[in-house]
């Protein structure tokens, strides 16, 4: 053939043809491996002998399903869609076989592979922050893992979920970063006017970040400042009316309306909320130029919550009360937001020590003895 007559047409052909050759041995070795890891991993699942029609045969399309049943819940929604995408998208190594996650059979789960699953994440794995994942997110994902093959076993697609006895990490997730009313009313100082209205609101309720965030103007008493949150707004599901301070009040009021928005902490471009990101990062920056980090520790929206715990025990309300107040449903969550500081356990120790009175005494190389005892005199020895 005549070099000089070959069209681009023709060479690309050629060189397609060339490629696919070369790839076919390659591309049949792979699905030979895939075919033979499907066959020895389905008794990890123990896949329904007689599977009903439209069963999902690879792990993505099973996300898929379980999102259809519960994408009418708000919260599982998003808990599938986001941690749902993470766990497919996971490139694993089973079998000689690597690909994502979702791209493998159902009947590929099992303990094993959840394990790998767990420790692929920990040492590659980042979350939108860019930050590897903490303990608690893995467990939020190996909790949904377990949670779509119940759904599996339900509808009959698997006999036995493999993931049922796999148990979760121990969580440290204990909050005891404080900042107590001093610090707070310096880190305000650095913060712009919206800014402070939204965290002086966190202080004085101990909402949660979306509660205030999502605030609308006919959401709360401008007189009063008491916030009305529905039931179907809370993340508990409970109805809660939490008052804000008169200082957090007064800032809001004060704050200019967002033209054809209802939203108090509202976009001027969208109309909608401010994103969430954006309020962090206002929020980072005064943390940041306060000082207070190299003081107390990390700082975030949530410390803020965690305080109004703090300060509300050091008050004296009683814990049921503030549970009530904070919306927590569970004592169990209440406990991370609830530990005492080092400033209540000294000041516990010398309350008792006040209750106690006064130290004892010792007498010289005697057993120590009581102030009291110590007053009284020596018994007088009569003449024998």
């Amino acid at each position: 053939m005549n070099n000089q007559n070959i069209t681009p047409e023709t060479l690309a052909a050629i060189i397609a043809q060339a490629t696919a050759n070369a790839m076919a041995p390659m591309l049949q070795q792979q699905q030979q491996a895939f075919a033979e890891l499907a066959k020895t991993t389905a008794a990890n699942t123990q896949l329904a002998p007689s599977r009903p029609s439209g069963a999902p045969e690879l792990i993505r399309d099973l996300f898929k399903k379980h999102y259809l049943v519960e994408g009418q819940l708000r919260r599982s929604a998003k808990d599938i869609k986001t941690r749902g995408n993470t766990i497919c998208a996971t490139v694993l190594e089973i079998d000689g076989v690597e690909q994502p996650l979702g791209k493998f059979p159902v009947g590929v789960m099992s303990r094993v592979v959840a394990s790998l699953y767990r420790e692929k994440r920990k040492s590659t794995g980042k979350t939108r922050y860019g930050t590897p994942p903490k303990t608690a997110t893995l467990n939020r994902e190996i909790a949904l893992l377990k949670r779509v093959y119940s759904y599996a076993t339900s509808e009959g697609w698997v006999t036995k979920n493999p993931l049922s006895k796999f148990g979760l990490e121990e969580e440290d997730n204990i909050r005891n970063v404080e900042l107590p009313p001093e610090d707070f009313a310096h880190l305000l100082t650095f913060c712009d006017h919206k800014t402070a209205a939204l965290a002086m609101a966190y202080y004085s309720t101990g909402c949660r970040r979306l509660e205030i965030q999502h605030l609308k103007w006919t959401g709360f008493d401008h007189e009063t400042g008491q916030i009305f949150l529905l039931k179907t707004k809370t993340k508990g599901k409970k109805k809660r009316e939490p008052v804000l301070s008169p200082e957090a009040l007064k800032a809001i009021l004060s704050m200019p309306r967002v033209a054809g928005s209802e939203y108090v902490f509202a976009s001027p471009e969208t109309k909608k909320p401010i994103a969430s990101r954006f309020l962090l990062k206002l929020f980072q920056r005064a943390v940041r130029r306060s000082g207070l980090e190299e003081k107390r520790g990390h700082i975030s929206w949530h410390t803020l919550r965690h305080q109004f715990v703090r300060n509300g025990r050091q008050d004296g309300l009683s814990e049921k009360v503030l549970m009530a107040a904070g919306g927590w449903a569970t004592r169990s969550a209440f406990d991370r937001y609830g530990m005492p500081s080092d400033d209540e356990i000294t000041d516990a120790f010398r309350r008792v020590h006040r209750r106690i009175g006064p130290k004892a005494i010792m007498r010289d190389g005697q057993a120590p003895v009581t102030s009291e005892d110590s007053s009284e005199s020596e018994p007088v020895k009569k003449a024998g």
